[in-house]
């Protein structure tokens, strides 16, 4: 039997139940949605992963969910449960996450977006983790292969930021 259960969100902490919640779907059927709807919800969502430092696991468009709320949700199985996150893990996911994003949603837009959430910092350290080498390889594998080009556009958003010095020691470690 395939032990699984669906992690989320909610109020202050994660919830976990054995079902994905009413009225969520796999993240490859709201795929076409997303660049209609409001990422901002998602964004945040996401981020509050890292704020109550647990890790999601890897980011992969098979393990996510996303709610009604737009919540995102993600699948453990076999007895997988979130762990504490390091700061080197929260940029991974973040890496992640903005490439996984970006196969559906322009480029710029998806970064102005995630500026919104993330300081620069936290986006700094994410750009070490955009490349083939640190991606998940489900993620790589889904068409198209846009790494390189948010690593581009990544280096390019963090470089014209509004904040004039981006710390590097803090970029990868809080």
């Amino acid at each position: 039997m395939n032990d699984q259960w669906y992690f989320f969100t909610e109020n202050k902490g994660l919830t976990a139940v054995g079902q994905p919640p009413a009225g969520s779907r796999p993240f490859m059927q709201t795929s076409p949605e997303l660049s209609a709807r409001d990422r901002l919800p998602l964004h945040r969502s996401f981020a509050t992963w890292g704020q109550h430092q647990r890790s999601p696991g890897i980011v992969t468009p098979q393990r996510i969910w996303l709610g009604q709320d737009d919540n995102v949700i993600f699948r453990f199985e076999n007895g997988d449960r979130p762990t504490m996150q390091s700061a080197v893990g929260a940029h991974a996911g973040l890496a992640a996450w903005l490439v996984l994003l970006d196969k559906f949603v322009e480029t710029q837009t998806l970064l102005t977006e995630a500026a919104q959430i993330w300081p620069v910092n936290d986006m700094a350290g994410a750009l070490a983790f955009v490349s083939s080498a640190f991606l998940p390889r489900p993620l790589l594998s889904l068409a198209p292969n846009n790494w390189e080009r948010v690593a581009r556009s990544l280096s390019i958003h963090i470089a014209n930021s509004p904040r004039q010095h981006v710390d590097a020691r803090n970029a990868v470690s809080h």
